[in-house]
C-alpha cells in the first residue's frame, strides 16, 4: 500500500514537469476532466514519459537571466581643439632720422650725411651715448661718408665704439676707421700705426674716426 501512493506521488510529479516544460515551449496543454481527476497515471503513459528530475525539490537553484540589456557607457566626449596659435608680431624697421635734426645737439645735423650713414650715426650715439658726432667739407673719405665720433678723454668708450664698428663692417658697410693713432683697414683685419700729426685731436686721440666705402 505504500509502495502505491509513493509511486503515485513520483508519477503525478514528473507528468507535471513535462506539462510545464511543453507549456514553456509554446504548446498549450488542456488536460480533461478525467484527467484532471485521475490520481494515478496509466502503466502506459509512465513508460512513455522518462522522469524528470525535480531541481527544486533537490535544492538545486535555477540559473536566472536578466531581463533587460545592459545600459552602455556613454561615449566619451570630444577632446577640444587645440588653440590657434598666436601670429608672431613683425618687428618695425629702423626709424630713419630725419635730416634736420641731429644726433645730439652739439653735433653735425644728419642732412650733412649720406642717407644710407645717417641711420649708423643714430645707431652708435644711441648705444654708448657718445655726446659729439662731426663731419666737415674736406673729411675723408667725403663730408657724406665719413664721422668723428668725439668721446674725448672716455678712452673705455673710444675703444668700445671701435670694436662694435668693427664687428659690424659689413652690416655698416664700413671700410676702415681710426683711433688712437692707428688706423683698421676692414679689408686688412688689423691695427696699423700711423705718424704723428702733432696734436692730440689730429692724431685721433679723443675721437674714433670712421669712413664708409662709397654708397651703392
Amino acid at each position: 500500500m505504500t509502495s502505491t501512493r509513493t509511486l503515485g506521488r513520483t508519477q503525478r510529479r514528473g507528468r507535471w514537469a513535462v506539462v510545464a516544460l511543453l507549456a514553456g515551449g509554446g504548446i498549450a496543454l488542456t488536460a480533461s476532466p478525467a484527467q484532471a481527476e485521475e490520481p494515478v497515471a496509466t502503466q502506459e503513459f509512465a513508460a512513455l514519459v522518462p522522469a524528470i528530475p525535480d531541481f527544486a525539490g533537490e535544492g538545486i537553484p535555477l540559473p536566472s537571466f536578466p531581463t533587460t540589456a545592459p545600459a552602455t557607457a556613454p561615449a566619451p566626449a570630444p577632446a577640444p581643439a587645440p588653440e590657434a596659435a598666436p601670429a608672431p608680431e613683425s618687428s618695425a624697421p629702423a626709424e630713419e632720422p630725419a635730416p634736420e635734426d641731429k644726433p645730439t645737439p652739439t653735433s653735425s645735423p644728419y642732412s650733412m650725411w649720406d642717407p644710407d650713414v645717417r641711420p649708423v650715426i643714430k645707431e652708435i650715439v644711441e648705444t654708448f651715448d657718445v655726446p659729439t658726432v662731426y663731419t666737415r667739407p674736406d673729411h675723408s673719405p667725403s663730408q657724406e661718408r665719413a664721422a668723428d665720433f668725439m668721446v674725448y678723454e672716455d678712452k673705455a668708450k673710444g675703444d668700445a665704439v671701435a670694436q662694435y664698428v668693427i664687428d659690424n663692417a659689413s652690416r655698416f658697410r664700413v671700410e676702415y676707421l681710426i683711433w688712437q693713432q692707428q688706423i683698421y683697414i676692414i679689408s686688412n683685419g688689423y691695427w696699423e700705426p700711423m705718424e704723428d700729426r702733432g696734436s692730440p685731436t689730429a692724431n685721433h686721440m679723443d675721437h674714433v674716426h670712421v669712413a664708409w666705402l662709397p654708397a651703392e
